[in-house]
């Protein structure tokens, strides 16, 4: 009998720490202070980008273009304090801030101080956390992890594709 309560009460241990886990709307992003790295698509008013993006809680991080073929494998490096190395090939030069990079990167340093609302809308039967920023920048959390699926920013839109993940509806939520 002392199994059966001490396998009940891991049980509910278990089920407890998860439910604790579920994405709630509440501007959390949770994901900015690990290290993570992401694939997607960057749209632009120019056209389409297929990148790698890594980040570190620190700020610092790189991204790796994928495509188009004319950039695959040239790559932005920012630096803890922000500054840029472009590297293309076997040449690596300082840069200067480059706003679209810049834009990415900040995507990913957002501040929970600068959050104008939270909800939970839903994409494809599944929970999604739709979080509103200032400066028009939009973020679409998986409610399952809190992983960024989409962010919307004035200049660009990336779409990430988190182990096979993807935003279905690319309809912006209307605020309420």
């Amino acid at each position: 009998m002392n199994r059966f309560w001490r396998a009940l009460w891991m049980i509910a241990l278990c089920t407890l720490l998860l439910t604790a886990c579920r994405g709630d709307p509440d501007g959390s992003l949770a994901y900015q202070g690990k290290e993570c790295t992401f694939t997607g698509v960057c749209t632009l008013e120019d056209g389409e980008y297929t990148l790698q993006i890594h980040t570190r809680p620190d700020g610092s991080g790189e991204l790796l273009f994928l495509s188009p073929e004319t950039l695959e494998g040239c790559r932005y490096l920012r630096t803890e304090g922000g500054e840029y190395t472009f590297i293309a090939e076997d040449v690596s030069l300082p840069v200067a801030a480059n706003p679209t990079v810049e834009a990415i990167f900040g995507l990913f340093r957002l501040k929970e101080s600068d959050l104008l609302s939270a909800k939970v809308a839903e994409n494809v039967g599944e929970g999604l956390n739709v979080l509103t920023y200032a400066g028009d920048v939009t973020v679409y959390l998986s409610s399952t992890d809190g992983l960024p699926l989409r962010f919307e920013h004035p200049l660009l839109t990336l779409t990430l594709h988190s182990d096979g993940r993807e935003i279905v509806s690319a309809e912006k939520t209307p605020n309420p």
